[in-house]
């Protein structure tokens, strides 16, 4: 089989955020509108599954429920590409804990990365 390059006239992303040490301490990345293409979790030092659950709000908070939810596995790195993007309209906030519970607080024992290919 015959491999095809093609050349992209724009790009996916303008932007990549990175969190080296994501736990249950909100980040606010933005405040205004973006849309995300691409997660990436590592959770390759912890013995427990987390969540990076985020929030479409210019003022994030770990008590609300999140607008979207994503999962990794116990020592394990997970990729999440959504073709035609998450749209947020109003910011970007997000965090990440050992439990799916809307409010639970929770923080992985030790650093997950998280890295957000947005436009």
């Amino acid at each position: 089989m015959a491999v095809t390059t093609t050349t992209l006239s724009a790009h996916i992303g303008g932007k990549i955020i990175v969190d080296a040490d994501a736990d249950s301490t909100v980040e606010q990345a933005l405040t205004s509108g973006t849309t995300i293409y691409q997660i990436r979790i590592d959770n390759s030092n912890n013995s427990n599954s987390v969540f990076l659950k985020i929030e479409d709000a210019q003022s994030g908070s770990n008590q609300n429920v999140p607008d979207h939810m994503f999962y990794c596995p116990s020592q394990s790195k997970v990729s999440y590409v959504i073709n035609s993007g998450i749209v947020l309209a109003s910011g970007l906030a997000f965090y990440v804990t050992t439990s799916r519970a809307a409010a639970n607080t929770d923080s992985p024992t030790k650093d997950v990365e998280v890295r957000l290919l947005v436009s």
